[in-house]
């Protein structure tokens, strides 16, 4: 499987991030597929190849829940989907 997830670029203290199409068990600082796009959380600046996106969606790519925010924020990906919300346990269940 395919994720769309973020990779963490810049020096010390000043993060920039790449969205990038990786398969789902590779680490966060592995080489990526394709690069979509990137993302400045200081200057909130946020630039993505909607077309890409969709592309590796159809192909079935789940984004992290990050990139989904990202995503929904920009509120110009109708194909975007909530991300379903991890359960808690709780203390019967473990």
């Amino acid at each position: 499987m395919v994720k769309l997830r973020l990779m963490r670029t810049g020096s010390k203290k000043n993060p920039h991030y790449r969205l990038i199409a990786v398969p789902s068990r590779t680490k966060r600082e592995t080489k990526a597929l394709e690069s979509l796009g990137y993302y400045n959380p200081k200057t909130k600046e946020v630039k993505f190849n909607k077309e890409r996106i969709a592309y590796w969606r159809e192909k079935g790519a789940q984004p992290t829940e990050t990139v989904l925010r990202l995503l929904n924020e920009k509120k110009d990906y109708s194909k975007s989907k909530k991300a379903p919300k991890k359960k808690k346990k709780t203390i019967e269940e473990k």
